[in-house]
């Protein structure tokens, strides 16, 4: 296994909507699943829920010092996806309350991490809505931007008002933003988070090996794409592949270098806002 730099980022995504993902690093890029036993999962998920109330940050935090106890200093959470119906895919991941009620527990969550020391990630922007699982293939939203505007956004603008340093792009197609490609893909979408809310820190993908991007791309890979759109930071489960065709676009010049450099920038930023360079 790949020894990686001290300083990479990792992080977790457990199933939740404040501490959802797999991985840490101690040295090595490990999955937590593979070497946690069913019983230590069991005490986890005991441990984690949807603390919103007067005790709010002390129990939270104690989570995020679990997770730090674990060598973390990134989480991909919180979800901020606004869902009330048991029925829909994100549902059971989301904080399953309205855009007010959803964009106070992202507040809440982003001010706990801040003060803990640990990065999060306000996910799947631009709101996942009802749609179907992007795990499995493509999922095409066509609600309108009246909607986005009124509800989706409003978590997001929440957690970015309260400075969260991420932002995890979804594989959704929404059609009043961009009818032509995944979220994930698309530089309207990325505009949209940049100009619109504001957004000034990273932006990252979700794993471009889900079968949303690989039946878009029809099994080709999407790295490419996905930094062209204006992502900072590209999740994949085939890193290898991915690596070496975004090198491969530097190398050649269809990755200008100063898009590249823009890059390098904001995650040296990010690292120096977290203390690990």
């Amino acid at each position: 296994m790949r020894t990686l730099p001290k300083d990479f980022f990792f992080g977790a995504a457990f199933s939740g909507p404040q501490t959802e993902g797999a991985y840490k690093l101690d040295g090595k890029l490990e999955n937590i699943w593979d070497t946690w036993s069913d019983e230590r999962i069991g005490d986890f998920y005991n441990q984690v829920g949807s603390y919103v109330g007067n005790d709010f940050y002390h129990r939270y935090e104690s989570d995020i010092q679990m997770l730090k106890s674990l060598g973390l200093n990134m989480n991909l959470a919180p979800v901020a996806d606004v869902s009330t119906n048991p029925a829909d895919f994100i549902y059971d991941r989301a904080f399953g309350q309205d855009a007010a009620g959803t964009a106070e527990f992202v507040r809440l969550s982003v001010e706990t991490y801040r003060a803990s020391g640990i990065a999060c990630t306000l996910k799947h922007f631009p709101g996942y809505g009802n749609n179907a699982d992007t795990h499995t293939g493509l999922a095409y939203d066509n609600r309108p931007m009246e909607t986005f505007e009124s509800s989706d956004f409003i978590p997001f603008r929440a957690g970015i008002e309260a400075k969260a340093p991420f932002v995890l792009v979804s594989h959704n197609v929404v059609s009043c933003m961009d009818p032509d490609a995944p979220a994930s893909l698309s530089p309207a979408v990325h505009e949209i988070l940049r100009e619109e809310l504001g957004f000034t820190g990273l932006i990252l993908t979700d794993d471009l090996v889900m079968d949303a991007v690989t039946d878009f791309t029809g099994g080709k890979s999407a790295a490419v794409q996905a930094f062209l759109a204006g992502n900072d930071l590209l999740l994949s489960s085939d890193c290898r592949n991915d690596y070496q065709a975004l090198y491969d676009a530097v190398e050649s010049g269809e990755v200008p270098m100063a898009t590249l450099k823009e890059a390098v920038v904001r995650v040296l930023a990010a690292k120096y806002a977290l203390g690990i360079v």
